[in-house]
């Protein structure tokens, strides 16, 4: 899925880490793919998807379970907690898709659940 981001911070000593906003959610996201020079305060199209090192972990959660994007410590890593729709996580009005949702965890379509990342990747869109 596109969205509009805007660029709030980029990191001086790592140019791959930056700050985005999208909606009312801001998130630091590891920016694997940007073909242009980007600039703080601007808005561009881009795209999210997850990244794993090793194994995928996901837990089911009560219906009740407020969504949320956290990041885990001082790096790239979060939890993301929210509905979980086919191949679909949604949280908080953002929504990442990966097939290995569906693959792996189709069972648990219409449920709230945790899922833990170890970056979320961003791809500034041409």
């Amino acid at each position: 899925m596109i969205y509009q981001a805007r660029l709030l911070w980029r990191n001086e000593n790592l140019e791959e880490e930056v700050l985005v906003q999208i909606g009312e959610v801001q998130l630091i996201c590891f920016a694997n793919i940007c073909p242009y020079k980007i600039f703080e305060n601007e808005t561009y199209p881009v795209e999210l998807s997850l990244f794993w090192l090793d194994e995928y972990r996901l837990e089911q959660m009560p219906d009740t379970a407020e969504q949320a994007i956290l990041q885990v410590g001082n790096n790239f890593a979060h939890v993301i907690t929210g509905r979980l729709e086919g191949p679909c996580l949604e949280s908080r009005g953002v929504v990442f898709e990966d097939e290995f949702l569906l693959d792996d965890y189709g069972y648990l379509s219409g449920q709230m659940v945790r899922l833990f990342v170890d970056r979320l990747e961003i791809e500034f869109i041409r």
